[in-house]
């Protein structure tokens, strides 16, 4: 049997990603990791690692 619906998705991922990178670029930031949580994010433009 053969997946139906995967190859409909598979750009969802990264475009989300490159948002996020072009949202926090104005703060210098470059390159970000998953998860892309709200908590991570926020640490993110505050300087903090996680």
């Amino acid at each position: 049997m053969k997946g139906a619906g995967e190859s409909g998705v598979a750009g969802s991922l990264p475009s989300a990603m490159n948002a996020v990178v072009d949202a926090v670029a104005t703060r210098g930031i470059t390159h970000f990791d998953l998860p892309a949580s709200p908590e991570r994010i926020w640490a993110a433009l505050h300087g903090k690692a996680v």
